[in-house]
């Protein structure tokens, strides 16, 4: 949660933005496929931690969290801990999103799944690598690739291009749709460009919070 010191935050975020009273200006938002892969340590090990830790989460939604992201066994908390994490990311975006789409403004909605082929794989598109992307500094041992070296240029493009007119779109480079509120769709930056459907445990996840949010 944000810290709310009742001048420059009001309320929690989440709050106002499902209120319609955050600036009504275009924004260009979104996550990465695999956040959660470098946070490192939790303290979840055994599936009773991790059920407490649902129910501190969601309350009394905990059981519809619990069912999309199921352990069977202890081996499994640490893998469903990962992907609800990243999700969380997902659905944040996908919730701000919807909200400046509720209130007339064009959202630029993008979901990075981009892996590094090389040392870092394992780790997938993780926390805070599309900005290796946008600056063009990449950590000395990258193993680039045309791809990549592509995407990079293409990305900076879109960025440059949205902070310069509210609209990233080139004349070059794949058309990027504004968000509509309707379609469950973001635009996915990796080694495919283009359209590409929400996840069933992210449109879940954000029903859950939503209802959260408003309680």
């Amino acid at each position: 949660d944000a810290v709310v010191d009742g001048w420059v935050v009001p309320k929690q975020p989440a709050q106002i933005f499902a209120e319609g009273k955050q600036m009504h200006i275009p924004i260009l938002v979104g996550s990465n496929a695999d956040e959660a892969t470098v946070f490192g340590h939790n303290d979840l090990r055994t599936v009773d931690d991790y059920e407490r830790h649902l129910q501190q989460d969601t309350g009394e939604y905990s059981k519809e969290e619990l069912q999309a992201y199921s352990v069977n066994s202890d081996a499994d908390v640490p893998i469903r801990t990962v992907e609800l994490e990243s999700d969380e990311f997902a659905c944040g975006a996908y919730s701000i999103a919807q909200a400046m789409t509720k209130a007339g403004v064009k959202s630029y909605l993008y979901y990075f799944t981009y892996v590094d082929p090389g040392k870092r794989a394992r780790l997938g598109a993780h926390h805070g690598e599309e900005l290796f992307f946008l600056s063009d500094s990449f950590p000395i041992d990258w193993e680039h690739t045309d791809k990549d070296q592509e995407l990079g240029k293409l990305m900076r493009g879109y960025w440059v291009e949205f902070a310069k007119t509210g609209d990233p779109n080139l004349d070059s480079a794949s058309h990027w749709t504004p968000y509509d509120g309707k379609s469950k769709e973001y635009f996915e930056l990796g080694k495919y460009v283009g359209v590409h459907r929400v996840s069933e445990r992210v449109l879940t996840l954000e029903r859950i919070m939503s209802e959260v949010v408003t309680q």
